[in-house]
């Protein structure tokens, strides 16, 4: 668009605020035809949510961003001092930048991954409403995997044992999360009674389709991030009668406020039917019937007929392989969800981070 606007004269100079951050290069890689080459914005507000809360800026796309002043910015990958075997496992958004990096400085790298595709959970984010463009890192970081000589591996789960037969130098485990099905919290500290039910499914059930999706549907959030908000849309799209309960005061509010994507999130819900229920807590589901608690009255209310539960929690690190590698290889790594779960900009630029180290 910005080309065909000079192109045609209908504008002297192209402004762009975020696509800058994601990737600072991006004129002169348009000039030079590299338009894959381009780390796309995904349009996350992340930037915009550091700024308003006086932090530095970073990026979800761009690991480097704000992080200048450490000696990361453009160029500043250099080659090796000695060249390493590095064999990464696990094909996340961590996983693949720490390969695309050790790539980079020169090192021999091969990177498995259990499923037959590459992208991890970043792949269900992108299934969303609103979220289509969370897939754009993912995609990016595939086309760059072979341009910095990494060997990819999909459809293999790894041992320990297969690790250490290889004799790698360097070992970087990304094996990501797993989602919490039993609806602990942060809040009670406590389980959803019954959960164990098979009307009662975590956030990655649904996106993926192992949820079995009902006409009457129940998210409860105990995040306040984007996750449920969108899991909520998701079944209003598949025809659910849905209610979005969350303890916090409004949906999204330790990041849709933030980042200004609630202006944007809220009308959408609201005109699919999502009927929003805040300050609420998720007691217990008994069949088809879910208690829920007013956390300031303490009232408790029943919800019939609830086909569909959807505990949007916590994760669990995946950091058994890590565990049995611990102290039987040189060099070892463990980023991204496997390390601490949170979010993709956190995951990517842990990624880099180690893939600099090593």
């Amino acid at each position: 668009i910005a080309e065909s606007a000079l192109a045609e004269g209908k504008a002297d100079i192209v402004a762009m605020a975020r696509p800058l951050i994601a990737d600072p290069e991006l004129p002169n890689k348009a000039r030079e035809g590299r338009l894959d080459d381009i780390r796309p914005c995904m349009g996350c507000n992340l930037c915009i949510s550091y700024m308003f809360q006086g932090q530095p800026v970073r990026c979800q796309a761009n690991p480097t961003m704000g992080m200048e002043e450490f000696g990361w910015g453009i160029g500043s990958i250099k080659s090796a001092p000695a060249k390493k075997k590095v064999v990464v496992i696990g094909g996340g958004p961590a996983g693949m930048e720490a390969a695309r990096v050790a790539g980079l400085k020169g090192h021999d790298v091969t990177l498995y991954e259990k499923a037959d595709e590459l992208g991890g959970q970043a792949l269900l984010a992108e299934k969303l409403p609103g979220r289509e463009e969370m897939g754009g890192l993912i995609r990016w970081q595939k086309f760059q995997l072979p341009q910095a000589g990494v060997k990819v591996v999909s459809g293999t789960e790894v041992t320990a044992q297969m690790v250490l037969d290889m004799k790698p130098d360097a070992v970087v485990v990304a094996t990501g999360s797993t989602w919490m099905r039993n609806g602990f919290n942060g809040g009670s500290f406590m389980e959803v009674a019954g959960w164990q039910q098979d009307n009662v499914f975590a956030a990655d059930e649904v996106v993926n389709g192992k949820a079995k999706i009902g006409k009457k549907a129940l998210v409860w959030d105990a995040r306040g991030d984007v996750i449920a908000s969108g899991i909520a849309e998701f079944l209003a799209d598949k025809g659910c009668q849905v209610e979005l309960a969350t303890p916090f005061p409004n949906v999204g509010a330790l990041n849709l406020l933030i980042d200004c994507t609630y202006l944007h999130v809220m009308p959408r819900m609201l005109n699919k039917g999502v009927v929003v229920s805040p300050e609420t807590f998720c007691v217990m589901v008994v069949e088809k019937t879910v208690t829920v608690l007013n956390i300031h009255t303490m009232a408790m209310r029943e919800i019939t007929d609830v086909d569909t539960l959807v505990l949007v929690t916590g994760k669990i690190p995946n950091d058994e392989l890590y565990n049995e590698l611990e102290g039987k290889v040189k060099e070892l790594y463990k980023v991204g969800e496997a390390r601490n779960p949170h979010n993709m900009g956190t995951a990517n630029r842990d990624g880099h981070f180690v893939g600099r180290l090593i």
